[in-house]
C-alpha cells in the first residue's frame, strides 16, 4: 500500500482579501422611489455573481450627506473585478442615468487599507502595523468620548448612545486621526518587516 503524500501549504500564498466598493450616488429630487426599485433589481443581479457578500446602503442625511452611499462587499478582488467589468453592471448603470443627478465617487478598499493615506505605489502595511496604527488613533478618541461626550448623552438609552459615539469615533478616525497617524508613522508603515 502506498502512503499518501500530503501537500504542504505554500507559506507565500495568502487567502484572497475581501474588498469593498464604495459608491456614492446623488439621486435627483423626487426620484428616490425609482432609485429604491433600481437598487432592488441590481442587488438581485449582484447576488448571481460569485463572491458577492452583500450590500449596505447608507441613505442621505439632510444637511450632512446628500448622496446615497452603497458599500458593495466581495470576497476577493477577482470577484469584484468580474462584477465591475460585467455587461450586467453596465446595463444597470445605464438604467440609473435618468434618476441620477451625478455619480460622486467610486472607491475600492480592502481590510483597513482605506484608513491609510499612503502613496498609490505603496502596498497597504502588514496587519500588525495596521493594528498598531489604528490603536494609536482610536485609543485617544475612546478616552475623549468617555470623558467629554458620553456624560452628556446619559439621557439616551445604551444602544443609541453607543451608536452616536461610534459615528463620532469613525468620522474622526477617517478624517482626522488616521491621516495624522499615517503621516507620523509613514516611514515605519511602508518599511517592509524584517
Amino acid at each position: 500500500m502506498c502512503a499518501k503524500k500530503e501537500r504542504m501549504p505554500n507559506p507565500t500564498s495568502q487567502p484572497p482579501v475581501p474588498v469593498t466598493m464604495v459608491v456614492a450616488r446623488r439621486v435627483k429630487p423626487g426620484c428616490e422611489g425609482r432609485f429604491d426599485e433600481w437598487l432592488r433589481g441590481i442587488t438581485q443581479e449582484m447576488q448571481k455573481f460569485a463572491g458577492f457578500r452583500g450590500l449596505q446602503l447608507l441613505p442621505p442625511v439632510p444637511d450632512v450627506q446628500p448622496e446615497h452611499v452603497l458599500l458593495l462587499q466581495f470576497d476577493s478582488p477577482k470577484h469584484r473585478d468580474q462584477w465591475y467589468g460585467s455587461d450586467v453592471r453596465r446595463l444597470w448603470l445605464q438604467r440609473a442615468e435618468s434618476f441620477t443627478e451625478r455619480l460622486v465617487a467610486v472607491h475600492t478598499i480592502s481590510g483597513l487599507d482605506g484608513l491609510f493615506q499612503l502613496p498609490h505605489s505603496q502596498p497597504a502595511p502588514p496587519k500588525y502595523k495596521s493594528v498598531v496604527a489604528v490603536t494609536l488613533g482610536l485609543y485617544p478618541l475612546i478616552v475623549a468620548n468617555q470623558l467629554w461626550i458620553t456624560p452628556h448623552l446619559e439621557f439616551l438609552p445604551l444602544l443609541p448612545r453607543v451608536f452616536a459615539t461610534t459615528i463620532v469615533n469613525v468620522t474622526l478616525m477617517a478624517y482626522v486621526m488616521m491621516p495624522l497617524v499615517t503621516r507620523l508613522l509613514r516611514s515605519w508603515l511602508v518599511t517592509p518587516a524584517s
